[in-house]
């Protein structure tokens, strides 16, 4: 498996677990309507940057996302798009040249493009999911939800803690 591969699986188990979460979910918590939290937006945002990349386009522009509010209103529209991103995911064999459109000034006269890669743009989607599946773990953990094991850690700590000793606390022999 080369890189892009592997990049893609571990973007497509977080999109999983994302998948979990909105399938345990009835569609009010999901909405948002029984708290201030509002999971369906932070998938809904996390979406439509893996669409941004997958587009096809060599030219990736995070700002102009689609924004799918059916994906915020409806959970099935949220799984569908999940699994729409899963098999573009699946797709992915080879890296290649991309640029990153940034309008940070909407005055300037052009917008900033900076050099990438899809591996790079894969690495950022990763740690951009991580991001968002965070800020929603621990209200919804709050709220008595079972989160799949490492919903919203970095891949890198889920490796750094399995390596760690496990503490003698006097039950082994």
């Amino acid at each position: 498996m080369n890189s892009i591969e592997r990049l893609a699986a571990e973007n497509s188990r977080l999109l999983l677990q994302g998948r979990r979460l909105v399938e345990g979910l009835e569609e009010p918590a999901y909405r948002g309507e029984t708290g201030s939290l509002r999971p369906a937006r932070h998938l809904r945002h996390v979406l439509d940057h893996y669409r941004s990349l997958l587009s096809g386009s060599d030219v990736i522009d995070y700002d102009a996302r689609q924004r799918d509010t059916n994906e915020e209103e409806r959970r099935a529209a949220a799984l569908r798009g999940i699994d729409e991103i899963l098999e573009g995911l699946g797709k992915l064999r080879e890296d290649r040249p991309l640029r990153v459109r940034n309008n940070d000034d909407p005055a300037a006269p052009s917008p900033l493009l900076a050099a990438s890669s899809l591996l790079r743009e894969l690495q950022f989607v990763l740690s951009h999911t991580v991001h968002h599946f965070a800020l929603l773990a621990r209200p919804l953990r709050e709220q008595g939800l079972d989160l799949p094991a490492g919903f919203g850690v970095a891949p890198s700590t889920l490796y750094y803690e399995a390596e760690l000793p496990t503490p003698d606390d006097g039950t082994r022999g």
